[in-house]
């Protein structure tokens, strides 16, 4: 049904098993459909079934309050995705390069050497074992997580089980946010990020409520995790850089143009965000707890609470 709350669901409680339920059948079900080629899995696969443990984690954080397996149940889920980091960092860096490079009409002849350097760590991460038994386990841990999951059970209903967890999570974005205005360097900007990601997942969970606005909120919150995330991926590549050692010209030639990237972020960033989140968690929450009350109204099946 998808990654959001539906008015045919019984109940909250049975929307958040079968959002989890469903998210974990589809990570098994894209792992086995790589597992049957040889190879190496697609850059794209690693990338969704990352986004699917993304997608739990947040779900887990909504309901935290409400929900006593919670820790457990994102800790496994953080390992799971973890096993296959190794894939995903090196096509990160590949593709942040070529990116940051892009349209450049002279650079360095020293980038060649880095960028078949970076090919190569790709090749070494992707090598077919490492990277199959890699998958085969993220496979049987996240088919362990999707059969727990349509065992758990809520402490709450309705609203009441996902309002603490939505202002928790929106008031951590804001103040990642002020701390990143006061000193917007690499690691606060990552936790604004985390932050911002989780605060976006839950908009999109509860976008059904009013589309035209909730919907368009989980859109901007979209648009500044994507923005941050490629902050993070430049100093990602940073990292990779200084491994591969490359010529003086070619190292200052990518710092500046990454420099110069990086400033456009934060200032689209820090404008963007500042709007996001303009209002207090506890003004947002009760705003949306409006909102859900009367989308409950007009559901024939009612959501419980």
């Amino acid at each position: 049904m998808g990654y959001v709350f539906e008015q045919d669901d019984a109940s909250v409680a049975k929307a958040f098993r079968r959002i989890a339920a469903e998210l974990a059948g589809k990570a098994v079900a894209q792992a086995d459909h790589a597992l049957e080629h040889a190879g190496p899995p697609a850059d794209e696969t690693v990338h969704e079934l990352r986004k699917a443990c993304k997608k739990l984690r947040a779900l887990l954080r909504l309901v935290r309050p409400a929900f006593d397996g919670s820790r457990k149940e994102n800790a496994a889920i953080r390992d799971a995705a973890r096993g296959l980091s190794f894939l995903r960092d090196a096509q990160v860096a590949a593709a942040t390069l070529d990116r940051l490079t892009a349209g450049e009409t002279a650079p360095p002849g020293g980038l060649a050497a880095l960028r078949g350097g970076l090919a190569a760590r790709l090749r070494e991460a992707g090598e077919p074992g490492r990277a199959r038994d890699a998958l085969a386990a993220f496979r049987a841990e996240m088919e362990e997580i999707g059969r727990r999951a349509r065992r758990w059970k809520l402490d709450g209903k309705g609203f009441d089980a996902l309002a603490a967890g939505l202002g928790a999570s929106y008031g951590a974005a804001r103040r990642a946010m002020q701390a990143a205005q006061e000193r917007p360097d690499a690691r606060r900007l990552h936790e604004w990020r985390m932050r911002v990601k989780d605060h976006w997942y839950h908009a999109r969970l509860l976008s059904p409520v009013w589309p035209e606005l909730v919907g368009a909120h989980a859109a901007a919150a979209g648009e500044l995790g994507e923005l941050l995330g490629q902050h993070h991926d430049i100093e990602m590549l940073r990292v990779a850089v200084a491994a591969e050692a490359p010529e003086a010209e070619a190292a200052a030639f990518l710092a500046g143009l990454a420099q110069a990237r990086e400033r456009e972020i934060v200032a689209h960033s820090l404008a963007l965000g500042g709007r996001l989140f303009a209002e207090k968690p506890k003004a947002l929450t009760r705003r949306w707890g409006v909102y859900w009350s009367c989308w409950r109204d007009t559901s024939a099946a009612g959501l419980d609470g």
